[in-house]
């Protein structure tokens, strides 16, 4: 799963000096947390295995032959709808977590909670190092945090930028997280200068 981890970030920093080369803006988005059936499973923020194996988005159609290993597993909702509005919109967001491990039950690795306070706190600093490795190729425009704790973790992390919260896609939030995303773009397009 390190490898898998290493070779995402290869990736996105490799778009992050293209990007900025281009003069377009970035975008970090924070979800919660990896999930057992996603990034539990493959190392890579708001991903899956099947995912993985099956995306159309270009980001991941060029990923896939860098990684070390692709699991058999399933398939996990928040990173499928995720990664097809992305595809959509012509996006491709730096994507972590505001705690990037996967919490579970005790001695039952195949369960999800929430992370706990003490998690999000361990999780901050592992945002912040994230963006001073990004930082040395490009500073994001914009933050995004995916559902409650993933906008508190962004928010706290860089209290001196303004993170725009975007709807969590479970439970019925497809359509706002979509919503959401194209009004950043919006955003982002304005940012833009070479448009």
């Amino acid at each position: 799963m390190a490898d898998n981890l290493t070779a995402y970030l290869e990736l996105m920093l490799e778009h992050a000096r293209e990007t900025t080369a281009a003069g377009r803006p970035r975008l970090l988005l924070v979800a919660e947390a990896l999930g057992f059936k996603g990034g539990g499973e493959t190392g890579i923020p708001l991903s899956s295995p099947a995912l993985l194996r099956s995306c159309k988005h270009p980001f991941i159609e060029t990923l896939r032959p860098n990684l070390a290993l692709v699991p058999e597993g399933g398939s996990e909702a928040t990173a499928t709808i995720a990664w097809e509005c992305f595809a959509r919109l012509g996006l491709t967001p730096l994507v972590w977590n505001a705690f990037p491990f996967h919490p579970h039950q005790i001695a039952r690795t195949h369960s999800n909670r929430a992370p706990r306070a003490a998690e999000l706190r361990e999780g901050i600093d592992w945002l912040r190092r994230l963006d001073q490795l990004v930082a040395a190729h490009s500073t994001p425009t914009m933050v995004a945090g995916v559902g409650r704790k993933g906008t508190l973790a962004a928010q706290v992390a860089f209290p001196e930028r303004e993170v725009v919260a975007l709807r969590h896609p479970s439970y019925g939030g497809k359509a706002e997280f979509e919503r959401g995303l194209r009004q950043l773009m919006s955003r982002l397009d304005t940012a833009d200068p070479a448009r």
